[in-house]
C-alpha cells in the first residue's frame, strides 16, 4: 500500500468491516495499522484498545498500541504495553474465538 488511495480505500473498507462485525478483533487491528501508516491519529489507540478488549491475548495488537505510544513519546504506556505483550508472547492465552493467532 504505498499508494495514498490505496491505504484511504484500505480504511474505509476495514471501517466497513467493523460496521459489519463489531466483534471481530482483527478487523479492529487492521483498522488501527492502516491508520498508522497515515500517522499517529487517536483513533488508533482507541480501536487497538477494543482489539484487546475482545481478544486480550492478542499479542500484535499490544505490540503496535506500544509502537503508537513510542511515536507519542509517551514511553512509560509504552513500556507497560510491551511488558503486557512479552508475558504474553512468554504464555500465549487461547483465543476466545477458537482461531490460531498468526
Amino acid at each position: 500500500m504505498t499508494d495514498a488511495g490505496d491505504l484511504d480505500a484500505a480504511i474505509d473498507w476495514l471501517s466497513q468491516g467493523i460496521n459489519n462485525d463489531p466483534t471481530c478483533r482483527k478487523a479492529y487491528y487492521e483498522y488501527a495499522r492502516a491508520l498508522f501508516h497515515k500517522g499517529p491519529v487517536p483513533e488508533i489507540e482507541k480501536k487497538l484498545i477494543e482489539a484487546v478488549r475482545l481478544d486480550p491475548g492478542y499479542t500484535d495488537a499490544y505490540y503496535l498500541l506500544a509502537r503508537y505510544y513510542r511515536r507519542l513519546d509517551k514511553n512509560l504506556a509504552a513500556e507497560q504495553v510491551l511488558a503486557r505483550f512479552r508475558d504474553l508472547k512468554a504464555h500465549p492465552m487461547p483465543s476466545p474465538y477458537g482461531l490460531r493467532r498468526h
